[in-house]
C-alpha cells in the first residue's frame, strides 16, 4: 500500500496528467452548466385564429414524442423562431375550418421558419395525422354523398375512435430484445481512463531504460485508479453517478490497468504513443456501435475485449473480471517463460 501511494505521488508530479485529471470535472461543468440547453428538446411554436384550429392544437399540446408551444400571437411565436427557441411555427389561419369542410386544405397552415430551422420535415407529419384525424368524418360523410348513400359518421367517428381499437398491430418478437442505447458523458470519461493508463505504462517502459526497479503494475495502477477517481467525479458533477457507476468505474480501473500494462512488454516508447490514437479511435467507435445481431455480432464481441471500453459500455462486470484475471494470467504465464 505504501509502494502504491508512492506512485500516486509521483503520478501528481506530472504537469501534463494533472491537466487531464482536471480536464475531466471542466467538461462535466461545462456540460451541466450549458450542455443542457444546447440538447434540449426540439420545440415548435402553434397558434390558431379559428376555433376548429384551436381543438388541432390542443391534440398537438398533448404530443409526447415533440415539444409542441402553444402561442397566443403570430408575433410572439416569430419572435421566438428568429431567437431559435423554438425551431419553427404553425398558423392555422381563419379560413382553416371552412377549408376543412370544403376538402381543400391546400395552403391552410403557414409555416414560419428561420434558416436554421430543419424540424419542420418530421413535425409536418404529426400535424398532418391531427389534421386527418380531425377531417376524416368530413371526408367520409362527402364520399358518402357522392355515391348517394345517406348517412353521417360523425356521430359515430369519435366513439368509435375512444372505445374500441379499429385498428392494430401484432408484434412477433426474433431474438433477443433490443435495448435502447443511451450516450452519457460517463463512456467518454472511461475512454480517458483507459487512454490515460496506457500513458502509465510509457512511464514504466522508461523506467526499465533507466535501470529504475519499481513495480511497473502498481505504477500502471496509479494512473488509472487515478484517472478514475476524476471520472467518478465528473459522473458525479453531471448526474450520472449512481452505486453501479460506481462499481463499474472500481472494476474498468483494473481493466485498464492490466490492459496497459500489456504495453510495457513492447519496450518501445515510440511504437505505445503511435498506438493511443488507435486505442482512441476504437473505444470511441465502440459507443456509438451497438451490433447485438446477425453475422457480425460475434465478431464485434471480440472486437470488444480487445479494447474494454466496450465492456464498461455494457455494464459487464463479471466480463471486466473475467478480462483482468485472463491478463493476470497470461503476464504470469509470460514471466514464467523469461525465467526459463
Amino acid at each position: 500500500m505504501t509502494a502504491f501511494l508512492i506512485y500516486v505521488k509521483r503520478c501528481l508530479r506530472i504537469k501534463i496528467f494533472v491537466a487531464v485529471l482536471f480536464f475531466m470535472p471542466i467538461i462535466s461543468i461545462v456540460f451541466n452548466v450549458f450542455g443542457k440547453n444546447i440538447v434540449g428538446e426540439v420545440k415548435f411554436g402553434i397558434y390558431s385564429e379559428g376555433d376548429f384550429g384551436k381543438y388541432i392544437c390542443e391534440s398537438l399540446e398533448k404530443e409526447e414524442k415533440f415539444k409542441f408551444v402553444k402561442y397566443d400571437s403570430v408575433n410572439e411565436m416569430s419572435s421566438d423562431v428568429r431567437l431559435c427557441e423554438i425551431d419553427c411555427g404553425y398558423v392555422f389561419n381563419k379560413n382553416f375550418e371552412d377549408s376543412v369542410k370544403k376538402n381543400n386544405l391546400n395552403g391552410s397552415i403557414k409555416i414560419i421558419s428561420s434558416d436554421s430551422s430543419s424540424g419542420y420535415t418530421f413535425a409536418n407529419e404529426i400535424i398532418f395525422s391531427k389534421v386527418l384525424n380531425a377531417v376524416s368524418p368530413n371526408i367520409a360523410n362527402t364520399f358518402l354523398d357522392e355515391i348517394n348513400i345517406g348517412g353521417n359518421v360523425e356521430k359515430y367517428y369519435y366513439d368509435i375512435l375512444k372505445s374500441v381499437n379499429v385498428f392494430s398491430f401484432n408484434y412477433v418478437e426474433f431474438g433477443e430484445e433490443d435495448k435502447e442505447s443511451v450516450f452519457e458523458l460517463r463512456e467518454i470519461f472511461a475512454c480517458f481512463v483507459l487512454i490515460g493508463s496506457v500513458f502509465g505504462s510509457i512511464v514504466c517502459v522508461e523506467d526499465k531504460r533507466k535501470n529504475i526497479n519499481k513495480s511497473c503494475f502498481l505504477n500502471v495502477m496509479s494512473f488509472s485508479a487515478l484517472l478514475s477517481v476524476a471520472a467518478v467525479i465528473s459522473s458525479l458533477i453531471c448526474e450520472e453517478l449512481s452505486f453501479f457507476v460506481f462499481i463499474e468505474y472500481v472494476f474498468f480501473a483494473f481493466v485498464s490497468a492490466a490492459f496497459a500494462y500489456l504495453f510495457t512488454f513492447f519496450k518501445n516508447i515510440f511504437f505505445i504513443c503511435g498506438s493511443i490514437p488507435v486505442i482512441t479511435a476504437c473505444s470511441f467507435f465502440i459507443l456509438f456501435l451497438n451490433i447485438t445481431a446477425g453475422p457480425f455480432a460475434f465478431i464485434f464481441n471480440i472486437y470488444k475485449w480487445i479494447f474494454p471500453v466496450g465492456l464498461y459500455h455494457d455494464g459487464d462486470i463479471i466480463g471486466m473480471f473475467i478480462y483482468f484475471f485472463a491478463v493476470m494470467v497470461l503476464l504470469k504465464i509470460i514471466r514464467l517463460k523469461d525465467c526459463n
